[in-house]
């Protein structure tokens, strides 16, 4: 059987964060966390690279000798998480194996970076709501969430960008296709820039509903408003 796994990349939305990854399913409507060496490892798996292979990459990431056990930690629970598109493909040496025993094989010492995902909490769905399509008109770059006033779906819904979704509508504005979805959930650190509350707000001045990673629904001002050539002002700010 072949033994190249590969990462799904379709309906996800997938944020960095420093070495972890998030990943709001929108299929599911689940959020899970990477940590480092199992996002290393999801990123490896390339639909080529072996399982030898994909130690060997994640051994230099990490600067630790990593074996193909630890790989297949990883592997088995991205395949249980559904984020493998060709888990029919790719047999686990674990699959029959308690985790108490699969730590056991791999040996104590790997325990400080045992590959982990870890499942989110996120939002509540919108009970009695079909989800609908819906266009982020009129912004100046590709987004993945649509910020309030670009695009019109019912309350506690925001406009999820679908993979690709976004085309130049002419002079240089994009316009994005998507559907209304709860938001990825989970707010994690925040910089300044990270978020933009649009319209006229002083700093340290809120907004909510706003565009943020991994689902933050307020951002709060910590930058000018500036003029935009389409649209309200933006005013940078902070996640939380």
């Amino acid at each position: 059987m072949k033994q190249h796994p590969k990462s799904r990349q379709t309906d996800l939305v997938v944020q960095t964060l420093n070495n972890e990854i998030l990943i709001y399913d929108l299929n599911s409507h689940r959020a899970l966390c990477l940590n480092e060496a199992s996002a290393v490892i999801w990123q490896a798996c390339d639909g080529k690279n072996s399982i030898s292979e994909i130690a060997q990459v994640v051994s230099e990431k990490l600067e630790s000798d990593v074996n193909e056990d630890f790989v297949w930690v990883a592997i088995d629970r991205l395949k249980k998480e559904k984020l493998l598109s060709n888990a029919d493909e790719v047999a686990s040496p674990f699959d029959n194996f308690s985790r108490r025993e699969v730590i056991k094989k791999i040996g104590f010492t790997s325990m400080v970076a045992l590959p982990i995902v870890s499942s989110l909490v996120a939002p509540s769905s919108i009970d009695a709501q079909t989800v609908s399509a819906c266009q982020c008109s009129g912004l100046l770059a590709p987004v993945t969430v649509c910020p309030p006033g670009f695009a019109e779906c019912p309350s506690g819904l925001s406009c999820v960008i679908a993979p690709g979704g976004c085309f130049n509508s002419g002079d240089g504005v994009i316009a994005c296709n998507g559907t209304c979805r709860p938001p990825p959930p989970a707010c994690p650190p925040s910089f300044p820039g990270d978020c933009a509350c649009f319209g006229s707000f002083s700093i340290n001045s809120t907004c909510a509903g706003v565009q943020c990673a991994g689902g933050c629904t307020v951002c709060r001002v910590t930058m000018p408003c500036v003029p935009q050539e389409v649209g309200p002002p933006a005013c940078g700010g902070v996640c939380q």
